[in-house]
C-alpha cells in the first residue's frame, strides 16, 4: 500500500483518500492470514482474561459484601450469588486447558468437551456449561444488591445508605 501525500482537490478528493486507505487498511492478503486454528486459540486467551478478572472483581465484591454491615436487605443472597459465581469462575479457569488441548479448526472452543475427573468421577463439560452460569449469577448477585440497596429503610440513627467497616 502506498501512502500519498493529502491531495490539493478539495474536500471530495481527500474524502476519497480517506476512503481508499480505510479500504487497503481494512483488506489482509493470503500472508497476512491467521489460520483458524490460531484464531480459536487468541480467542480462547482473550476469553481465558475475561474470566480471570471476572473472577476476581467477584471475589472482590464478595469479600467487601461480606465485611459490611447488614445495612443491604438482600445481602446473604447478594454472599451466595457472588460465591458460587466464583465457583463456577474457578471450574471455567480449570477447564480452559483442557479445552485448548481439544480445540479444532472448524469447531467453536465453546461447543469442544472437555473431559477430566473431579475426584475420582469422570467429568465430560463444556466451558459453557460453567462460564454461563458464572455470568448470570454474577448479573443476579449485582441485580439483588441494587435491589436491596434501593429498597432498604433507614434504620434509626442512621443518615441514609452509608457502609462503614469496624476494623476492631
Amino acid at each position: 500500500m502506498v501512502l500519498r501525500p493529502w491531495p490539493s482537490g478539495g474536500v471530495l478528493a481527500g474524502i476519497t483518500t480517506i476512503a481508499t486507505f480505510l479500504l487497503a487498511a481494512g483488506s489482509a492478503s493470503a500472508a497476512d492470514a491467521i489460520d483458524p486454528l490460531s484464531q480459536h486459540m487468541k480467542a480462547l486467551e482473550f476469553f481465558k482474561d475475561w474470566s480471570n478478572y471476572l473472577l476476581v472483581t467477584t471475589v472482590a465484591a464478595l469479600g467487601w459484601l461480606a465485611a459490611t454491615p447488614a445495612t443491604v436487605t438482600t445481602r446473604r443472597l447478594c454472599v451466595w450469588l457472588f460465591a458460587l459465581s466464583a465457583v463456577f469462575a474457578i471450574f471455567t479457569l480449570a477447564l480452559i486447558p483442557i479445552v485448548g488441548e481439544e480445540v479444532a479448526k472448524d469447531k467453536s472452543f465453546y461447543d469442544v468437551r472437555g473431559n477430566f475427573y473431579f475426584v475420582w468421577i469422570p467429568v465430560s463439560l463444556r466451558l459453557k456449561e460453567v462460564c454461563f452460569p458464572q455470568h448470570v449469577l454474577f448479573i443476579l448477585g449485582i441485580v439483588a444488591y441494587a435491589y436491596g440497596v434501593t429498597t432498604a429503610r433507614d434504620q434509626p440513627g442512621t443518615r441514609g445508605m452509608h457502609m462503614s467497616v469496624d476494623l476492631r
